[in-house]
């Protein structure tokens, strides 16, 4: 049997889990931590942010969408799951199979190498002591979301305020009664800026360009099962202009000075490939309050004055950036690994064309339901290390993530950006686990017409469950 070693156990780490013991093979997972649950673990007293998840994250994506395709969530849960709620999730998926006895907890891996032989020596801490371990496959399921990344501005280190990551965020309290400004346009950047707003006299949220704000719900439904099978199948630009259409009508129920503010111009263009969706729906609230203000890129701070691109300037106490992370893998060398520039080149993702039996789960950057999309890296990781799916070799490995690479920057796209509902499909026909439509007569319609939900890619293929997959398509098509 294969030995195999998995670095961290969050989502990434359990699902890669799962899906090799599935086929028998019993890998080793070390856990730097005491708790599985990685980004979604909670500390023991709740008073202190220890993930880059704040106390009062909601999920972007909906329940359905999000959920493991072998595990789906209570019903009694919110269509948009808490953080509490997601790491109980995980904790029940961790149990639900049995996980925790392949776990190392508070194990910190220092090296990970190669040995003459091609096998690896990874060596871990736990309690004061070393230990050196072989194995002949390496997952890395560590996240991107440890080493934070702040803008180089100038003036920065005048400023006498309080400066810190989205990262160390955790609740709005502290920042009652002081001006603050928030950085950044993604998810974190608007969320923390509309909570902040409750509290504090002055709220600023300073960004390059805007992300299209999605109601969490449009039309008395979830927003993410609007986005089905049949509308991936039509032309870009009509699912383009469809989006948008659905967009500002929702839109329309906040005054037209809000929706300036925050766009700018009325025509601000909408790009699928390209830009973010950020589900919120408090940030136009708070502009509409006049609670908020939108302000463009920071040119410069000198001590407690910030000022802006557009020569304005504000007063500020604290600045929070939400500006992103560095990818980081501390225990391996770059000649290994690839990391350069924020960038790692890995075949579909996950396999390293550079050194053989390295994979990595969740390392790339996912545009929409993110545990669907680390479970299916997990069981291609599985398929291959059970020999039922091959690589191709290094050299066309090499020459295809090459050929995407400069395919995304032609277009302007991040390399490591992946869209769920596609890649779902890609990878489900490399592993041969897409739907057969027409052996699925009872889900037919939800095949060809409902939500690219996971439990679709259960209905065929090896490690099929029919059953529990076809009742999860027959659920949901009665919920929308």
């Amino acid at each position: 049997m294969k030995s195999v070693a998995i670095i961290g156990a969050g989502a990434a780490g359990l699902t890669c889990l799962k899906s090799l013991l599935e086929y028998g093979i019993q890998p080793v997972v070390f856990e730097r931590s005491d708790r599985s649950g990685g980004l979604w673990k909670l500390n023991q007293n709740e008073r202190e942010c220890d993930t880059a998840a704040y106390r009062s994250l909601i999920t972007n994506t909906s329940k359905q969408m999000m959920a493991f395709s072998d595990f789906p969530f209570e019903k009694e849960v919110a269509d948009f799951p808490s953080r509490e709620v997601v790491s109980e999730y995980l904790k029940n998926y961790t149990e639900q199979f049995n996980l925790a006895q392949y776990i190392q907890f508070n194990t910190s891996v220092i090296r990970a190498d190669k040995e003459t032989d091609g096998r690896f020596v990874v060596e871990v801490e736990s309690g004061g002591s070393k230990e050196t371990h072989t194995f002949d496959w390496l997952i890395v399921a560590n996240g991107r979301h440890e080493k934070t990344s702040i803008p180089e501005i100038d003036g920065l280190v005048t400023f006498p305020g309080t400066v810190l990551h989205s990262r160390d965020y955790f609740s709005p309290e502290s920042f009652e009664g002081t001006k603050v400004l928030v950085v950044g346009a993604g998810s974190s950047a608007i969320d923390i800026a509309s909570e902040v707003a409750e509290v504090a006299p002055g709220t600023f949220l300073s960004m390059r360009s805007p992300s299209w704000l999605v109601p969490r719900f449009i039309d008395d439904k979830a927003y993410d099962l609007l986005l089905t099978k049949l509308s991936a199948s039509l032309p870009k630009v009509v699912r383009e202009k469809a989006f948008r259409s659905k967009l500002m009508k929702a839109y329309k129920q906040y005054d037209d000075e809000a929706i300036r503010q925050y766009f700018g111009k009325p025509d601000h263009s909408l790009d699928l490939e390209k830009q973010r969706f950020v589900p919120n729906d408090l940030l136009l609230k708070r502009l509409e309050q006049g609670k908020l203000k939108v302000k463009p890129v920071i040119q410069s701070i000198s001590r407690d004055q910030v000022t802006f691109e557009d020569g304005s300037s504000e007063t500020i106490d604290t600045i929070i950036f939400a500006t992103g992370y560095q990818i980081d893998i501390p225990f391996m060398e770059s000649s290994f690994t690839g990391v350069e520039n924020n960038y790692i080149p890995l075949y579909q993702q996950i396999f390293s064309p550079v050194t053989p039996n390295l994979a990595m789960c969740g390392m790339c950057y996912i545009v929409g339901p993110i545990l669907p999309a680390l479970e299916m890296q997990g069981r291609y990781i599985a398929e291959v290390i059970a020999g039922h799916t091959q690589l191709p070799s290094a050299e066309i490995m090499e020459q295809e993530v090459e050929k995407h690479r400069v395919l995304c920057e032609e277009r302007k796209v991040n390399p490591m950006r992946v869209q769920t509902l596609t890649y779902l499909d890609t990878i489900a026909q490399i592993i041969d686990v897409a739907p057969k439509v027409w052996r699925n007569p009872g889900s037919l319609l939800q095949l060809l017409t409902g939500p690219v939900v996971a439990a679709r890619y259960r209905l065929n293929g090896r490690q099929s469950k029919k059953a529990q997959a076809r009742k999860v398509l027959k659920d949901l098509t009665k919920r929308i």
